[in-house]
């Protein structure tokens, strides 16, 4: 059987084009909208007031988050929440949370989720602070807590931040694992701030005590004429007077003497209160010699040495401080500190340089 072509007439031709092409637009919208559906939405986040020394609780279920597909961010060097090997413990929906760090805070974060439910947890400061999954680039820090990659139905996770100096965005997920799309769950935000360092005094001043080799020289003094300080300063590594968290032992008055320190020589200070019911501690700072301007905050490097009872309060016991000068001499500049609180009371400091 002959198979026969009929030629077509050109101005058939022209009409069937047009058709044609009217079809491929049709189809190249409809192909452009399916492929903008595929696009995953910026996800939601909840924006939540968290207030300093308080503790938050907010309700939420996984059914209003969203799966975020691409999770290559989180294991990247720049963020690194959780490695790739633990991907299945973020594969289900995802519900964001948007809130600030305030400086000198630890914020302590838990979701626990009911009976059955399967949650895990990640929460990670700064960067732009509007950056959410997939697209993290960088972060100050990032926690992540899952069970190991293990399922872990009805467990707590917790994760926590820290800020010392600066205030940060922080993104908090409640996220499932693979197939977990749903469950409620409850979301615990303990928010610590500490007390704003008070500012530093102006114009303070500090006593002389005038030292001799082989002798011990006494002075009194009382917290009432002393100062309230920043502390710091003897925080740093720098200087590394006493840690932070000590930070209470001296929060009280500080009264300032300064004792030089000969060369070949050892120096022993001890300040006893005058009452049985005074706590009292000291500090001591190796200044260069003839030092008679240097007071904390101001206070960059040094040796640093502190004398106080970290188990608490021991009213009306001693604290003691040695000092050691091989070729050199020194200015020892010596700060006696009550505890939070106590910003009176008599005292009195015993310096004594003996020879080596």
């Amino acid at each position: 059987m002959k198979s026969i072509t009929s030629p077509i007439p050109n101005t058939l031709r022209h009409s069937l084009k047009r058709p044609l092409l009217a079809t491929c637009g049709a189809l190249g919208l409809l192909f452009s909208a399916s492929w903008s559906g595929a696009q995953p939405a910026s996800p939601a986040v909840v924006p939540l007031e968290v207030p300093s020394n308080q503790v938050t609780t907010v309700q939420g279920n996984l059914n209003s988050g969203q799966i975020i597909e691409d999770l290559s961010w989180a294991q990247r060097s720049s963020v690194a929440c959780f490695p790739g090997t633990r991907f299945n413990s973020y594969r289900g929906h995802h519900v964001f949370y948007r809130t600030q760090l305030p400086p000198r805070s630890i914020m302590k974060i838990k979701v626990q989720p009911v009976s059955g439910v399967d949650v895990n947890l990640y929460a990670y400061m700064g960067g732009s602070g509007q950056q959410l999954p997939p697209n993290v680039s960088s972060v100050t820090s990032c926690e992540s807590s899952e069970n190991y990659g293990r399922p872990n139905p009805g467990g707590a996770q917790e994760v926590r931040l820290n800020a010392t100096t600066n205030s940060y965005p922080v993104i908090i997920a409640v996220a499932g694992p693979e197939g977990v799309r749903s469950g409620a769950y409850t979301l615990t935000i303990d928010l610590e701030t500490a007390t704003p360092e008070p500012e530093a005094p102006v114009n303070m001043t500090s006593q002389t005590i005038p030292t001799e080799s082989g002798q011990t020289v006494s002075a009194n003094g009382n917290l009432s004429n002393g100062y309230i300080l920043p502390l710091d300063w003897a925080n740093t590594s720098q200087l590394a007077c006493f840690p932070s968290h000590h930070n209470p032992f001296f929060r009280g008055k500080h009264v300032f003497f300064r004792a030089a320190l000969p060369p070949n020589s050892t120096m022993k200070i001890t300040v006893t209160p005058n009452r049985p019911d005074l706590d009292i501690n000291i500090y001591g700072i190796r200044l260069s010699a003839n030092d008679s301007t240097t007071m904390p905050p101001n206070v960059g490097s040094g040796v640093c040495d502190a004398s106080y009872s970290s188990r608490g309060p021991e009213p009306g016991v001693a604290e003691d401080l040695q000092f050691l000068a091989i070729r050199g001499g020194y200015t020892i500049l010596i700060g006696v500190a009550g505890p939070a609180g106590v910003t009176e009371g008599d005292f009195t400091v015993s310096v004594e340089v003996q020879p080596r």
